[in-house]
């Protein structure tokens, strides 16, 4: 009887430690917008953009016939009725529009910029301020809809040690 007890009562725990971590897992990919808003991250870094293309499918989404998602292999937005998409993984991200390409590394920094067009070198310092305006544009209505979250579960300073160095 003591046996089966203690198989039960550790049963228990187990499961119920494994519903907390993925609670814990789940809010911290779903308020990931918000809590990405309130990390403290270099001045180059992005982790707003990096954020709503890692967990696209996991965050809340507006209904708007002027955006699309595609989540076949690699998660992208684009804008229906113009030449421009954002997609990424975890380890890069892409901004094409129309005949330019922006490269993006882990820490949603721009890295490159090319054209297809042409094989002219640019400055990358030029090409910020240019690759920010031209994402947000995409990224922005995602962003308007994302919820905070309750005060019982914020778990900012959980997000800010888990993903602070990366945006760093």
């Amino acid at each position: 009887m003591r046996k089966i007890f203690i198989t039960l009562t550790t049963l228990f725990t187990l499961s119920l430690l494994l519903k907390i971590g993925l609670e814990i897992h789940h809010n911290l990919i779903y308020y990931s917008v918000y809590y990405a808003q309130n990390l403290n991250h270099s001045k180059k870094a992005d982790p707003i953009m990096a954020m709503v293309i890692d967990n696209l499918e996991y965050i809340p989404r507006p209904e708007n016939n002027q955006i699309g998602y595609d989540f076949d292999g690699i998660n992208i937005i684009y804008i229906k009725t113009e030449n421009t998409r954002l997609a990424g993984l975890e380890a890069w991200y892409d901004l094409y529009h129309d005949n330019h390409i922006y490269y993006f590394n882990s820490r949603a920094e721009l890295v490159e910029y090319s054209t297809i067009t042409d094989n002219t070198s640019y400055n990358i310092k030029d090409k910020r301020k240019e690759a920010r305006k031209l994402i947000y544009s995409i990224i922005q209505p995602l962003i308007d809809i994302q919820q905070k979250p309750p005060k019982y579960a914020n778990l900012q300073w959980l997000f800010n040690i888990t993903y602070g160095k990366r945006f760093q």
